[in-house]
């Protein structure tokens, strides 16, 4: 597989266009599809970092110098609406790209409702690394009364926790501080990657 093939295939495991990526890498749509049709042989190495890191991927993944991947597992489902119990059971197992760190870190949930439309949709898969610290703005899965988990976009700030809806047919849903203590309402990780599934 080329380093073309492989921009494109990570590409479009996030769901991402080739104009998204050009825009994330600050370059035209045209010279992305330029390096994925193979049109450009030699990709820059500030380049490749660039579209590395926009890839969730690795340079030496890329370049075709990592090819082994891991596996993790895919648990139960998670609500992409209100909060529900979520499955312990293991459905299956995902492969994960080799730059990410110890694959214990992380797991595959299946979405479930349509909340998150138009950006994920039912059956989807969210890679979510259950060691990584959830901060303003990020997508994270949050449970709310020890065992009942959610996938949204989370704000926090002074007046609590507020998880938003990519659907607008959603409300927000607010903790207090008071809340997010007593439910409780904690992050079980954040949000690095989405698959989509047909």
């Amino acid at each position: 597989m080329t380093t073309g093939e492989r921009i494109k295939l990570c590409r479009k495991e996030l769901g991402m266009s080739a104009e998204q990526l050009a825009e994330k890498v600050q370059l035209s749509p045209a010279t992305i599809y330029r390096y994925e049709k193979g049109d450009i042989e030699k990709v820059p190495s500030d380049i490749i970092n660039k579209i590395a890191r926009a890839l969730n991927s690795s340079p030496a993944y890329l370049m075709g110098w990592e090819t082994k991947k891991k596996k993790v597992p895919i648990y139960g489902e998670v609500r992409a609406g209100l909060p529900t119990s979520t499955d312990e059971n293991i459905e299956g197992w995902e492969e994960i790209y080799p730059h990410y760190k110890d694959s214990t870190a992380y797991a595959f949930l299946k979405i479930k409702g349509d909340s998150m439309l138009p950006r994920m949709q039912e059956g989807d898969l969210a890679l979510v690394d259950t060691e990584a610290q959830v901060e303003n703005g990020d997508l994270a899965v949050v449970l709310v009364n020890g065992n009942e988990a959610t996938i949204k976009k989370v704000y926090i700030d002074s007046e609590g926790i507020t998880l938003h809806a990519f659907n607008p047919y959603y409300p927000d849903i607010h903790y207090t501080p008071k809340e997010v203590e007593d439910l409780p309402v904690r992050f079980f990780g954040k949000v690095v990657e989405t698959r989509a599934r047909y």
